[in-house]
């Protein structure tokens, strides 16, 4: 059960629940609203561990969760999926992403589960820009403000040390210094559109653009 994707059709569902609404159409905005909250539980029940204090996938077919830290918990906050006191116990968490260079997608490298793929570009050290934006977002205003700003702040550094270096920006970046570039299925890809896009979004939510 992918978190990401999951906290992201609760909000496709919210949306449609709306515009359905605003067309008066009733009877559909109520089971779109419906749909939402159901889902949003079912993420809560199966995706929350209260001893960790943290979001993690869910394998449904051996009915367990998976022991991988990832930065895709966060959307369960930027969907308002998560409660005021999950949020908080997540909040604590930011940390253990933090680099040099912003959040890496995992809290660690994890073993591959693919045997043509030994590294995962979705993964430990690389630090995606759609990642960045949406934590910074989910956290603002919250108990993890402070870190997430932080981390923002590293990110955004880094980018516009590199445009500066190559004349662009790129599709991902490596966090950790030290750690090398790897392709897993294609290399990197210049000037992309989300990461031009998280140089206005965080620098924005940093208050850069006063």
């Amino acid at each position: 059960m992918p978190i990401a994707l999951n906290c992201q059709l609760v909000r496709y569902c919210e949306v449609l629940g709306l515009i359905a609404g605003t067309l008066g159409f009733t009877e559909e905005a109520i089971k779109w609203k419906a749909t939402a909250h159901e889902r949003a539980q079912r993420i809560r029940d199966l995706c929350w561990n209260d001893r960790e204090g943290f979001f993690f996938e869910y394998d449904f077919v051996n009915r367990k969760q998976l022991p991988f830290w990832s930065l895709c918990a966060y959307w369960a906050v930027w969907a308002g999926v998560a409660t005021e006191d999950q949020v908080a116990r997540m909040s604590a968490h930011l940390p253990r992403f933090e680099q040099a260079r912003g959040l890496t997608v995992t809290d660690k490298l994890y073993p591959s589960p693919h045997r043509e793929f030994p590294t995962l570009q979705w993964a430990y050290p690389y630090c995606w820009p759609p990642l960045m934006m949406m934590v910074t977002e989910a956290l603002a205003g919250k108990s993890g403000e402070a870190a997430a700003r932080r981390a923002g702040a590293k990110y955004l550094e880094w980018v516009l040390q590199r445009y500066d270096e190559t004349g662009t920006v790129w599709e991902k970046y490596v966090a950790v210094p030290g750690e090398a570039e790897t392709a897993e299925r294609y290399g990197t890809v210049s000037f992309y559109s989300w990461a031009a896009a998280s140089i206005a979004v965080i620098g924005r939510l940093l208050g850069l653009d006063q």
